[in-house]
């Protein structure tokens, strides 16, 4: 049992951790949407003046074509960490929704299924949990990614 809170703790942990990575993809997303405007607006009056630098132009370009790619880095973190939040709540729910009616269904029998039950609550939790940290992780490497796009720029 006390293995069983630890490791319920430990699942409270990561689900605040990933709060915290879609408060950063919504701040990054946020700062490049503001440099996204900015590009554009710097874009259109180059082009309306007849006086500019061609390099100017293809650097606003490829700083318009950097941000882009971290949206598309943010987007696909947004989706891993959503994703790994719903199979990590999906798998505890299953579990102590499971043991509830298993336990009162074999109450008072004549086998105490508590270990059991108990080690297929680990295994289930484990199996979510074991789907949530890669793609924890490829979040954080999608995040890391978009930032050092954006503060190119």
């Amino acid at each position: 049992m006390k293995n069983l809170l630890l490791f319920g703790a430990l699942v409270l942990c990561l689900n605040s951790y990933g709060q915290s990575k879609k408060q950063q993809i919504e701040a990054l997303q946020g700062r490049a949407d503001s440099i996204t405007n900015v590009l554009k607006f710097q874009l259109k009056n180059l082009n309306n003046s007849k006086i500019t630098d061609q390099s100017e132009i293809e650097a606003l370009y490829l700083k318009e074509e950097d941000i882009k790619l971290a949206k598309l880095y943010l987007r696909k973190a947004k989706r891993n960490v959503k994703v790994g939040n719903i199979v990590s709540t999906v798998t505890v729910s299953i579990s102590a929704v499971g043991t509830a009616l298993l336990w009162k269904s074999f109450e008072g029998g004549w086998f105490d299924l508590t270990g059991l039950l108990l080690i297929g609550d680990g295994v289930l939790i484990g199996v979510g949990q074991a789907i949530n940290i890669p793609l924890k992780i490829s979040a954080k490497k999608n995040i890391e990614l978009a930032k050092e796009l954006i503060n190119i720029h």
